[in-house]
């Protein structure tokens, strides 16, 4: 399996002017993800693990829309999963329902989950997977209140990241005159960094051809419908 993997840093991208990911300024995590979501294709269920969801409905709305603008709302579940010392996922359950998206919502068997995970499916198989430290939640999001830092593994061989692979090659070719596969992720990352203040993109291809399946069928054993 061959994995891009994007080290997303908020001291980066946070409301930079020339910050691009996958061709596009971005400057805060919802726009990345969004991105993420808008160039790739048939992206039909996100499973979101928040952990210190926000509190008010208002500023939820703004990172609902934010992450999900473009997007056509009959074709998308959204799962919301768990809850955390005084957080949960009621008001973004709130919001996106007034919104008319399809929600379902999970808890762990633990009483108190601090995960901060994204995955992101298409017809039950996951195409990237984000995580790291940034809660689901407007003051993480949107703000910066705290440094933080989150990675995007993406499949390269993903049925829905057919258009994002070909981006990212693109801008390798740019920066380094051809694309070439034996062109080293070091020097690769550096250009881009240099050219277009650009994320660290690495390709790993020694992972299980399942490995990204794997971990979402882990994490999916541990939760649990609330009905």
């Amino acid at each position: 399996m061959a994995i891009y993997t994007f080290y997303l840093d908020k001291e980066d991208y946070f409301n930079s002017k020339k910050y691009m990911f996958l061709k596009k300024t971005v400057g805060n995590l919802a726009q990345i993800i969004n991105q993420y979501l808008v160039v790739a294709k048939g992206i039909n269920e996100v499973y979101i693990s928040g952990a210190c969801w926000g509190k008010c409905e208002n500023k939820v709305q703004d990172l609902i829309t934010e992450s999900f603008v473009g997007l056509n709302k009959s074709e998308i579940t959204i799962n919301l999963v768990g809850k955390y010392k005084g957080y949960s996922y009621e008001k973004t359950k709130t919001v996106l329902m007034k919104e008319k998206y399809h929600v379902h919502t999970f808890f762990f068997s633990k009483k108190s989950d601090h995960r901060k995970m994204i995955f992101f499916i298409k017809d039950s198989i996951v195409q990237a997977v984000l995580i790291g430290s940034s809660n689901y939640s407007p003051n993480t999001y949107l703000k910066h209140l705290s440094s933080e830092a989150d990675v995007l593994m993406i499949d390269a061989n993903g049925s829905a990241n057919t258009e994002v692979v070909e981006t990212i090659k693109k801008l390798k070719k740019d920066v380094n005159g051809i694309y070439r596969e034996n062109i080293p992720d070091d020097l690769i990352s550096k250009n881009l960094s240099e050219k277009y203040n650009y994320p660290v993109i690495s390709e790993t291809i020694v992972c299980p051809d399942d490995f990204l399946q794997k971990v979402f069928n882990a994490y999916c054993s541990k939760i649990s419908p609330n009905l």
